[in-house]
Parts: structure tokens; sequence; C-alpha cells
């Protein structure tokens, strides 16, 4: 969450509210145009993200394992309060560039994560 709170400090964008709470309790907020979720079990807090979202809010869950964006979309797909977007996957490959030769480097172990979006209907 620091590194996030950075990232929107040095962006200039004044509009983000963090909170760091236990969403899988509740969520008290109201009237939210989005929720992002970094945590192992994100569909345990599909129950309570529903009620603070405003209808087209957006529900994002950062996800590091093809296995909990399954479970993730399932749980989704269950539930009458979201529809599922799309999930995108974010690598880390690193590029050779040396003028105009420029090509991805070869022989490497990519690390990657996933980005889920649903939204509130």
């Amino acid at each position: 969450m620091d590194i996030a709170a950075k990232n929107i400090n040095d962006l200039e964008i004044s509009n983000v509210v963090f909170k760091n709470k236990d969403v899988y309790k509740g969520i008290s907020e109201k009237n939210l145009d989005a929720i992002i979720l970094d945590l192992p079990e994100p569909w345990k807090a599909l129950k309570h993200a529903a009620r603070p979202l405003k209808n087209g809010g957006f529900l994002v869950a950062y996800l590091p394992t093809i296995i909990q964006v399954i479970e993730f979309v399932e749980n989704t797909r269950k539930n009458k309060n979201f529809i599922f977007i799309k999930t995108i996957e974010l690598i880390e490959r690193p590029w050779f560039v040396d003028g105009r030769k420029v090509r991805p480097m070869s022989n490497i172990i990519g690390h990657t994560a996933f980005m889920t979006f649903v939204r509130k209907v």
C-alpha cells in the first residue's frame, strides 16, 4: 500500500483514498467507484464488495497465480451482483536495446501475475 500511495503521489493524482482494512469482515464505505484487492482469497470479499460499489463500479483483483484467477472468476460468475470483464497477464520480460538492435532477452525466467476486472451490475 505504501508503494501504491507513493505512485499516486508521484503522479499527482488527488482523488484516490487508501484504506487498509480486513474486507473479509466487511466494507463500511459507500458509493465507491472501485475496489482494488491484493488478497490471497479475494472471492471471499465478493459478498461485502457489492453494497459499497456504485452500479458500474469496478472490483479489481491482483492475483499471482492462475489458480486464484480461476477461483475468483468462478465465484464472480455465481454472484448476480457482478459480471466478469477480463483477466490480463502482467509479465516482466527484459529487453536488449543497442541502437536499432532491439529484442527480448533470451533464456530468461519471467515473473508473471494477473489482474482480473469485474463490474457491479
